[in-house]
């Protein structure tokens, strides 16, 4: 991940960290940055990180606004529409989550006075789907499950890579599944259910690729799709099979939990449903 929007003093710091061992950055105004690292909480100090806030870099309001300037480019009328659903789109495609005052007309009509980034660092694991793939003949319809920050998003990205060779379409809602090295139809930046529309009607794919279901319009427009014959590969946050909505354990086969444990994209087991 380019990081190129951070502040001088935090990139400087970063530079003390393997950076591929960093999973998360997290500011609040006039607090201590966070940082995940090696799976651990710790905070971003000018020496590296540390355990102990109060040696911790503190996110000034500047901090803050100058990362907001450098993702939206000084202009933040130009990327409202994202900003108002809560995120930003780094110039690299990575998602940065961001909180503060909701200016409401009927509904949510922009953030302003922002006052929390949350920067998640996107991992590749290649190979990490090989699991699922071992269970299946033939492309099925799969519902990944974990709680946040366990790598579902990085296993669905190996299993869409793996099933290239077939017509996957991918639904990028918030622009974290696109790969160059994958050849796939993106559909980037649309909501899921006009992203599965589109891919129904135009891309004739055998399957569909969509992160993080969340409701029941979600849901409903994925059966509609898979009664429709074609084959989903979605994720869900839950911690485990059981916790999932009841539409959706009718009308997945495979149910993918992960492990929650310091490693990102680790599959604890399976759940076949079709072997009850």
């Amino acid at each position: 991940m380019k990081l190129y929007f951070l502040p001088k003093g935090i990139k400087n710091a970063l530079s003390k960290l393997k950076t591929d061992e960093l999973q998360e950055i997290r500011l609040r105004l006039n607090f201590p940055i966070k940082i995940k690292y090696k799976f651990e909480d710790l905070y971003l100090t000018s020496g590296g990180c540390s355990k102990f806030s109060s040696e911790g870099i503190v996110a000034k309001r500047e901090t803050i606004d100058e990362i907001i300037s450098n993702l939206t480019e000084n202009s933040l009328y130009a990327h409202n529409e994202r900003l108002k659903n809560g995120y930003l789109i780094s110039g690299f495609g990575e998602r940065i989550g961001v909180s503060g005052e909701c200016v409401f007309a009927d509904k949510i009509v922009t953030i302003k006075n922002i006052t929390s980034v949350l920067i998640r660092i996107p991992k590749n694991v290649p190979g990490c789907s090989v699991k699922i793939r071992e269970k299946m003949n033939t492309p099925e319809n799969v519902l990944i499950i974990s709680p946040p920050g366990f790598g579902k998003t990085t296993i669905l990205k190996d299993l869409i890579q793996s099933y290239s060779y077939k017509n996957i379409s991918v639904i990028d809602e918030r622009g974290e599944l696109f790969s160059e090295n994958t050849s796939a139809d993106y559909i980037r930046f649309s909501d899921k259910l006009s992203g599965l529309k589109i891919a129904l009607r135009t891309l004739s794919p055998d399957i569909i690729a969509v992160d993080e279901l969340f409701g029941e319009e979600d849901y409903k427009t994925c059966e509609k799709a898979i009664r429709g014959g074609v084959k989903i590969f979605a994720t869900i946050h839950a911690g485990s099979e059981k916790e999932i909505p009841d539409i959706l354990k009718k009308i997945f086969d495979f149910f993918v939990v992960l492990k929650n444990e310091k490693k990102a994209g680790e599959i604890d087991y399976i759940y076949d449903r079709r072997n009850l």
